[in-house]
């Protein structure tokens, strides 16, 4: 490593500054702001100017081409910091909706030339040395941090970093006055699995069951792992209505699993919790949500697991347990959501209005 003595000229920011997004600019606005040939990386801050993570712009492209046109809008109506692979900070719940350009203050004069010492790793900067901190090298430091943020067998997020994502998605749709639910969903007889087959086969179902969870939902709802052999899914946008559609999805992608050799159980069952609300209250906590879809993920248990069972909470209140009815083949349901939505366009008079799917 090359250690250079240096200083850095620090002049006034600039405004708009297309190498900084505001936390609450959607994806759409950043895809208009931004010159895409431009840094690899973009600074996501706060609307007070702290930082709270970065975003490539290959990962923002990613998103907003997806193959499925719904998914394209949903994704370009979402906020930045809903795609932040790491999080520096906090994203602060009250970010500001359409902002234009973050006023960062100049740093003071006696600052400019910053003493500092630089050092480089086969010609690239890899860190900054100041009196009072150290400036690493986003590109160095990202793969731990995603590491840090994975779980290490499945690959899903951490609870942490779900719960972070949580609360900021529950902030959104109280703002928004958008619907969500959450699903939390628990292996059927996993000590079993582990006791008779052994930790690596255990492992080998969790991945299975990881990814058949994922492509049962939408690219924008958040799966993570959230105990030992329990998963938590947060469907964002996702009325009480529509719930049924991922759940039977997700129980139909686990009966034909491709199960391990060594698997002590005719089959993979899965036992699941839903919390949903339209209407997200004020007083409303992601605690509440997670516990009353945790009510539901035992009565479940209790009623002799392989079976999901779902509640709603309005106002304040929270609706006994329901079983969650078997749906349709996704055949059958598919051609019902593709009638629905053709009608529904017919009867709009603004074409690019946004067609409302259950999760697809």
């Amino acid at each position: 490593m090359q250690v250079h003595q240096s200083s850095l000229s620090l002049s006034a920011p600039s405004a708009p500054c297309d190498h900084v997004v505001p936390a609450g600019m959607t994806l759409e606005q950043v895809v208009d702001r931004i010159q895409l040939d431009g840094p690899g990386h973009l600074l996501v801050a706060h609307e007070d100017g702290s930082l709270a993570g970065v975003i490539s712009t290959e990962e923002l492209l990613l998103r907003m081409s997806a193959a499925d046109a719904v998914e394209r809008l949903k994704w370009s109506r979402r906020p930045i910091e809903s795609i932040l692979s790491a999080v520096i900070t906090p994203v602060a719940p009250a970010a500001i909706e359409t902002p234009t350009y973050i006023d960062i203050p100049a740093p003071p004069e006696s600052l400019s030339p910053w003493p500092c010492t630089a050092y480089f790793h086969r010609g690239r900067l890899q860190a900054v040395s100041t009196d009072d901190d150290v400036l690493l090298s986003w590109k160095s430091i990202e793969p731990f941090l995603l590491g840090a943020a994975r779980d290490a067998v499945t690959g899903l997020v951490t609870r942490t970093s779900f719960l972070r994502s949580f609360e900021c998605e529950l902030a959104r749709a109280r703002r928004n006055q958008k619907p969500l639910s959450i699903v939390l969903i628990d292996i059927d007889f996993f000590k079993q699995i582990n006791d008779c087959a052994g930790h690596a086969t255990g492992d080998v179902v969790l991945n299975l069951i990881a990814g058949a969870i994922c492509t049962s939902v939408r690219s924008y709802d958040l799966v993570a792992r959230f105990a030992g052999d329990e998963f938590v899914a947060l469907c964002c946008e996702c009325i009480p209505d529509q719930v049924q559609l991922p759940i039977s999805r997700i129980q139909q992608a686990i009966s034909s699993l491709p199960l391990p050799s060594a698997f002590p159980l005719p089959q993979v069952t899965l036992s699941i919790g839903v919390a949903s609300v339209s209407t997200v209250s004020e007083d409303l906590t992601c605690e509440a949500l997670l516990e009353a879809a945790d009510d539901c993920l035992y009565t479940a248990k209790r009623q002799g697991r392989n079976r999901a069972y779902c509640t709603l909470l309005e106002g304040g209140r929270r609706s006994e347990p329901r079983p969650i009815e078997t749906l349709p083949s996704l055949t059958e349901a598919a051609t019902q959501l593709h009638a629905a939505a053709r009608n529904q366009r017919q009867r709009r008079s603004d074409p690019y209005e946004p067609v409302l799917f259950p999760i697809a």
